[in-house]
């Protein structure tokens, strides 16, 4: 019989594993997250919980008929994969090749989606190598001269972000009125149309001045940051100064909620202070995993805005010319690594649609086909979560927006399933 190699756990881990064992499968799937998100500081006893769920999975197999899958969410794998890369744990194998390898050998595959498996190793891999690399303690030092430069920019920075939202209300009720009014023969009328245009006219050229003072300073921002990536200071400073140039992109369009949360106020002057309680020692939470959680959230949404952000780049690119397939490939690129953004999971699947439209070769039509609707479900699936990061609370908003998406949605995915289609 095929197995895996055997593991010793963690203390930790067989206090998880006490819990799992008289669980079905599916439940044991919900249990192991619960516990993640409730103590994210286990996150090896969650690795040991994740060995013993693949170690029954394959014992069930090698057992009878049973072809269950491990389904877990992509944020619990991608975190137990990095803690994987992060800290070797490759259970009793040599390497992580050598435990995938095993992993990968049983037939109907172990995992639910074994097609993104590699995508999501690759992604796991890069993301504890960067931490890794964040974490060393030959961070280089920034010069005075660099860090005011950095401090003037973003205090010029707040105030062309403060006028950029000053002038947005009335440069869009303005332009309401120019379109309410459009051919008017009143002359009351004319005298508002004649004011709208004014102050459309006004506020237009405000939004594009200052909108440029935020974005001629990305290019700057970026290289500090490239440079300094071990910086916590510049971490926190790049990740608001990417939200501030979205939010200021926005002229008529709503500003993502998330997106906006995260520009708005002011530029971090220093680092946080970083002193467990009393309480959360006795939890394991350490100074160093403080500062350790701390840096990974910033990594992540700074993961985050750089996606929309080329999302963006990328739409200004379909207009100027690009070919429409370059774009969807960039777009598989964005998704896989932030499938939570569900508008660009959208996006692309109404692209894909789109050109699943074009193609005469049947098995690219089918491909093609398949890879929409597969993107289609992954935006259903992620609707809550990405409702969750926008901060919709109350059940009647989340209800109206969940209705407008699976609107959407269906509209792109049932052309797609019709017979004949």
């Amino acid at each position: 019989m095929e197995t895996l190699k055997n593991y010793e756990p963690s203390d930790k881990g067989r206090e998880l594993i006490a819990v799992l064992f008289p669980l079905s499968h599916e439940n044991r799937e919900k249990n192991i997250l619960a516990y993640w998100k409730r103590y994210p500081q286990e996150i090896n006893a969650v690795l040991d919980g994740f060995h013993y769920m693949l170690q029954e999975l394959i014992e069930a197999r090698n057992s009878g008929n049973n072809e269950e899958t491990l389904n877990l969410s992509d944020e619990l794998l991608f975190a137990i994969f990095k803690q994987m890369y992060e800290e070797k744990i490759f259970f009793a194998y040599d390497s992580d090749s050598g435990f995938m390898d095993a992993v990968n050998s049983f037939q109907p595959a172990i995992f639910a989606k074994p097609e993104e498996l590699d995508l999501f190793l690759k992604n796991a891999s890069e993301a504890a190598q960067r931490s890794l690399n964040s974490n060393s303690e030959s961070s280089e030092e920034i010069s005075d001269s660099v860090l005011k430069k950095v401090t003037d920019l973003c205090t010029a920075v707040e105030g062309a972000y403060e006028e950029v939202l000053r002038v947005v209300p009335s440069m869009r009720r303005s332009k309401k009125v120019i379109e309410e009014l459009k051919g008017t023969a009143d002359q009351l009328d004319l005298i508002d149309l004649n004011l709208a245009k004014e102050t459309y006219t006004e506020s237009i050229q405000t939004f594009k001045k200052q909108a440029k003072v935020i974005s001629d300073g990305l290019g700057f921002i970026s290289e500090v940051h490239q440079k300094h990536k071990n910086h916590l200071l510049i971490l926190a400073i790049y990740s608001k100064y990417l939200a501030k140039v979205l939010a200021s992109r926005e002229s008529f369009q709503p500003i993502e909620r998330y997106v906006l949360r995260l520009a708005n106020g002011n530029f971090v002057q220093k680092e946080p202070d970083f002193e467990s309680s009393d309480e959360q020692l006795q939890q394991g939470i350490t100074n160093k995993w403080l500062r350790k959680e701390y840096r990974s959230r910033i990594l992540k949404t700074i993961s985050r805005l750089e996606c929309r952000y080329h999302k963006r780049k990328l739409m200004v690119r379909l207009k100027e010319g690009t070919q429409k397939l370059d774009i969807i490939k960039e777009l598989i690129k964005t998704v896989a690594t932030d499938p939570e953004d569900i508008k660009t999971v959208i996006l692309l699947a109404r692209m894909l649609a789109e050109h699943f439209k074009k193609i005469r070769d049947p098995q690219k039509r089918k491909y093609t086909k398949e890879q929409a609707l597969r993107y289609c479900n992954l935006a259903m699936g992620k609707i809550d979560d990405y409702l969750s990061l926008q901060g919709y609370k109350k059940v009647r908003e989340r209800d109206v927006q969940r209705a407008g998406f699976l609107k959407t949605i269906s509209a792109i995915r049932l052309p797609l399933i019709r017979k004949g289609k």
